[in-house]
């Protein structure tokens, strides 16, 4: 520090003259060699005297007098300017609450010296922890993010060492003149709050720190007097005008603040706390009515081979349990019931289309929209909702949370990063709030993880649960006896005929493979004919079965095939490969497939391949087929034992345990 180190504190007040005299005492009794000191209080409208009382006490601090509009934001940005016209070397935010510590305001200069003498070219803020004179709590300094909500901070505790933060309170900050000259001023265009947390967001955004004093450099008490009022609210028009009073969460200000900080989503957030005050309100006299813990779990449409999955996780939850549906077939509705759960069928609306993924092929796309969600919800009054998808559903579910914070929101997300590639910047965009908002997310395997984490989802809150089969797996007895085939090796497809599942791809790979075999296909859509006539054109050894709807008759499929291949361009999970691992029959499968991804390892229980690499598609089926008879037993066995641990019971306990909650 230099003999010309120049400090002015910048406060602002309202008829607190007993504590602002003190806290200007406390600013003014610091003993800093080579630091002159100064102070600017913008009394705002005080009738008790305190603007009279500072002048005649402190000849270093400037008194500009407000008319009782100005506030903590623009009061402080007007002492701000007052201040800019001594050019100091550091501002001194300064809540007129505060009690300084005798050395406060050198800790926080030698925290600005130290960190700018390694880091000179970066805007920094010093944030000084305080805490509350009677409960020693800490109560303001530094914040960090806790989720996704652009106003949802948690306070950094002190630990001896000097912390980063994401923004910060303003009741005492070190802001250096270089910051003010790259980031700026206060913004007076707040009218309270907001311009405290406002400013430690712009300077990161600026590529600067907000850090946090090592220890304690002070006292103040917490404000929870909006909490309080808030509470206290006991009609939806009180709690209004508590959240648009200029002390609690004045419209203008909120939509300044999150137009910048919240980014597209910023109407939504912004309608949070009107929502949740209708919500908390409305409910409140029947609160006791919601001990009850159901979980209700909502599905576009509700396939045949989740019903084993249901009726286990309705036997493991110690709650009441709901599915909600627009279309489920007559096993599941028995399922759902025979287990003790109920199934209501809700009305939505269905929109299909097409979309191309980025790699150049078109896939189906449908929409699912209840058109009565939120009075299904209201009645149901669930403690946890599931959401069997990361969109407009999840987005209903997301919504009704708002009005009932303690609801737990479970995503499963049924993606991955293959299958969600091309997607539009709208859907991204909402997947981001959902992922952020969402108490757990669901996923099928490490792909899904990665995605869901990239847009923004913590890792804490992602569970990976792979979709389980619902056909049982082969016997000890049927493993023990399965052969490889002697004539031609069988390799058996099922599924969608569709351009994603590649099946065209698979047609011309087996013309051009060096050894012979036979293709077995089961499945239909549109593609049917056109590969039908592919392999005529090409003449390879191929079947066409219509689609299997009998598991056990599926079963023997797998059984008596000699591998299974699956040359999906896209697939979030592929269920088909645990059905064939689970009869020994080892996998031929695409790297585009989380399921072949998480569960073959090539030459162990299968291969792999990218089936938009013709000569890379072509080698692992010569691969299989190549194998020995000893191989392939082998290769068979590895396959049963990849998938024991994926059974219903397994799967079902994992989904009680996010569902059900801490």
């Amino acid at each position: 520090m230099t003999d010309s180190t120049n400090v002015v504190a910048i406060l602002t007040s309202h008829n607190r003259r007993a504590q602002t005299i003190d806290c200007l005492l406390a600013f003014f009794a610091q003993t800093i060699d080579g630091v002159a000191l100064r102070a600017v209080l913008v009394d705002d409208g005080s009738s008790d005297g305190t603007a009279d009382a500072v002048a005649a006490e402190f000849a270093r601090c400037t008194v500009l007098r407000g008319d009782g509009t100005l506030y903590w934001a623009r009061g402080m940005a007007t002492a701000e300017a007052e201040a800019l016209r001594r050019t100091p070397d550091y501002i001194l935010w300064l809540n007129d609450d505060v009690t300084l510590a005798p050395t406060a305001v050198s800790t926080l200069i030698n925290i600005a010296t130290d960190v700018t003498a390694t880091d000179v070219s970066r805007p920094l803020v010093v944030s000084g922890a305080l805490v509350d004179p009677v409960t020693g709590d800490d109560s303001y300094g530094a914040m960090r993010r806790i989720d996704w909500h652009p106003m949802r901070y948690a306070l950094v505790h002190p630990n001896g060492s000097i912390q980063d933060a994401d923004t910060c309170n303003g009741n005492v900050l070190l802001v250096p003149a270089g910051t003010l000259r790259s980031v700026g001023g206060i913004d007076g265009g707040f009218e309270h709050g907001y311009a405290d947390f406002d400013y430690g967001l712009r300077v990161r955004k600026a590529g600067g720190r907000v850090v946090l004093s090592p220890a304690p450099v002070g006292t103040c008490r917490e404000n929870t007097s909006f909490e309080a009022r808030a509470r206290t609210a006991g009609t939806i028009r009180e709690r209004l005008r508590v959240l648009g009073d200029v002390k609690g969460r004045p419209w203008r200000s909120e939509v300044r603040y999150l137009r910048r900080h919240a980014g597209l989503w910023w109407p939504a957030v912004f309608a949070i706390p009107y929502l949740k005050a209708v919500g908390s309100v409305r409910h409140r006299t029947s609160a006791s009515g919601h001990s009850k813990r159901t979980v209700v779990m909502l599905e576009g449409t509700a396939s045949d081979y989740r019903a084993p999955l249901y009726r286990e996780l309705i036997d493991r939850l110690d709650a009441p349990f709901v599915l909600g549906a627009d279309t489920a077939s007559p096993s599941i509705e028995v399922a759902v019931s025979t287990a003790g759960g109920r199934f209501v069928k809700l009305p939505a609306r269905r929109r299909a289309g097409v979309w191309t993924h980025a790699d150049g092929f078109e896939d189906t796309t449908s929409v699912v929209v209840f058109t009565r969600s939120f009075s299904f919800l209201r009645r149901e009054r669930p403690s946890t909702i599931v959401v069997t998808e990361m969109g407009l559903r999840a987005a209903q579910a997301a919504l009704y949370k708002l009005l009932h914070p303690r609801v737990r929101l479970v995503i499963w997300a049924r993606l991955s990063e293959r299958s969600e590639k091309g997607r539009s910047l709208a859907r991204l965009q909402l997947r981001r709030v959902l992922a952020r908002f969402a108490t757990a997310v669901i996923v099928n395997g490490p792909s899904g993880a990665r995605y869901c984490e990239d847009l923004g989802a913590s890792p804490t809150k992602i569970v990976v649960i792979p979709q389980v089969s619902a056909i049982p797996g082969a016997t000890a007895t049927e493993l023990k006896n399965r052969r490889r085939s002697n004539g031609l090796p069988t390799f058996l497809y099922v599924g969608q005929l569709v351009p994603r599942k590649g099946v065209d791809l698979l047609i011309k790979a087996v013309a051009g493979a060096a050894l012979p075999l036979h293709l077995r296909i089961i499945g239909s859509g549109p593609q049917l004919a056109e590969l039908k006539d592919l392999s005529n054109t090409l003449g390879t050894s191929t079947d066409f079965v219509d689609w299997i709807n009998d598991p056990d008759e599926l079963r023997r499929e797998y059984l008596h095939a000699d591998y299974f291949v699956l040359p999906s361009l896209a697939d979030e999970w592929g269920l088909v490969v645990v059905e064939a691992l689970s009869q020994g029959t080892p996998v031929v499968g695409s790297i585009y497939s989380e399921a072949v991804a998480s569960l073959v390892v090539p030459g162990l229980n299968g291969f792999s391949f990218a089936p938009d690499d013709h000569a890379l598609l072509v080698s692992a089926l010569d691969d299989a087929t190549r194998l020995s008879a000893e191989d392939w037993q082998h290769a068979s066995a590895a396959a049963a034992h990849s998938v024991e641990t994926i059974t219903v019971a397994t799967t079902a306990e994992r989904f009680r345990a996010v569902v059900a909650g801490p």
